[in-house]
């Protein structure tokens, strides 16, 4: 499985900026945090290695991508990241997860590369996905 892991070059670029923010804005509070467009998965395993009190759920629309997801979770076997789930928040029927259950959701490297609906949905999803006065990270 770890052959099937995906690099990005976007990740080495801004993980450092956004583990320092993250820091800087959630100290080492306990959060479910969902992560949206996870991609190659790194950022994800990269958060859960820094901050060990965080739970995150990667998902993400390509379900190619989930292997390369979960093939980094194995390699680093971080153990607060759940296994990668498909979804798509255009249509997220398929997502099974609590609704309000997450206190963070992150999606990074995502609106600026896909059509504006995808952003418009983002919002929408995440209006009933987050908990009430939860937070969104672009």
């Amino acid at each position: 499985m770890h052959d099937r892991k995906k690099d990005s070059p976007s990740f080495r670029r801004n993980i450092a900026p956004l583990t320092a923010k993250f820091r800087e804005l959630l100290g080492n509070e306990k959060l479910q945090v969902l992560e949206i467009g996870s991609g190659t998965g790194q950022h994800a395993v990269a958060l859960a290695q820094e901050f060990p009190e965080l739970i995150i759920q990667p998902t993400d629309a390509v379900a190619e991508n989930l292997e390369s997801i979960d093939a980094w979770i194995a390699e680093t076997a971080v153990s607060n990241v759940k296994h990668a789930q498909l979804l798509d928040v255009t249509s997220p029927g398929s997502f099974k997860d609590d609704p309000q259950k997450h206190d963070v959701i992150l999606c990074f490297n995502v609106i600026h590369i896909t059509p504006w609906k995808v952003t418009e949905a983002l919002f929408e999803f995440a209006s009933h996905t987050v908990r009430r006065g939860g937070r969104l990270f672009l």
